[in-house]
């Protein structure tokens, strides 16, 4: 678990209580003892994850659930740790051939049929290269028009500074008022919102064969929308 001070995004929240789901699931299923599982409760685990056909980046997420949960066994003094071999198999394909970005003419269909505030959203990720979660949580007070640039918290709450391309700063200037609470989030919503309408104007846009699964910006990986 976490050291003291240490912060837990809501997405990796999440992901523990999935990882939880399905290992109290599999050892329902197997008859596995809780508190005493034998040492190849946890690679067994992982095998019926894998078997399913879920990405090895997923069977990861969910073992990261998982182990938790048997951490706080370990102390309550049941000291067998079945994860402590349990390893995902290594993905075959490289993240980036799997999550390619969208070309430059599928953005601007996008951009096409946006109102401002999808405009907005949908350069913040193909010019910033900002995940959806990041997107969603930027408040007015993380962008400078002035100096053309926004401050990101991503991941292990890591504050990165972007510079705004001349579209991206025209985009979040239309919807910057004249008096504005600068705690006000930009988009807002949540992720998973963000992401089904996202799917929905790329299915306008262009086609279902658009709206597929890549997480993707012209520069980096940024936001992921399953079909």
């Amino acid at each position: 678990m976490p050291s003291e001070g240490a912060q837990i995004s809501p997405r990796t929240l999440r992901a523990y209580r999935v990882g939880v789901h399905h290992w109290l699931g599999y050892a329902r299923q197997r008859a596995t003892p809780i508190l005493r599982p034998t040492r190849n409760s946890g690679p067994l685990f992982t095998r019926t994850l894998e078997s399913r056909g879920l990405q090895p980046s997923s069977v990861r997420a969910y073992l990261a659930g998982a182990r938790p949960e048997r951490r706080a066994a370990l102390d309550r003094r049941y000291r067998l740790d079945p994860f402590a071999d349990a390893k995902a198999a290594r993905a075959t394909t490289p993240a980036w051939e799997k999550r390619q970005p969208y070309e430059e003419h599928e953005i601007q269909a996008l951009l096409a049929q946006a109102d401002p505030r999808h405009r907005a959203f949908v350069l913040l990720g193909a010019h910033a290269g900002l995940r959806v979660e990041e997107i969603v949580t930027l408040r007015l007070s993380d962008v400078s028009l002035a100096a053309r640039t926004l401050h990101v918290t991503g991941k292990g709450r890591k504050i990165r500074t972007v510079n705004l391309s001349r579209s991206l700063l025209t985009a979040l200037a239309a919807l910057r008022p004249s008096a504005v609470n600068l705690e006000t989030f930009v988009i807002g919503a949540n992720a998973h919102a963000a992401r089904k309408r996202l799917r929905l104007a790329c299915t306008r846009a262009v086609s279902r064969t658009v709206a597929r699964t890549l997480c993707g910006t012209t520069r980096e990986r940024a936001w992921c929308v399953p079909a």
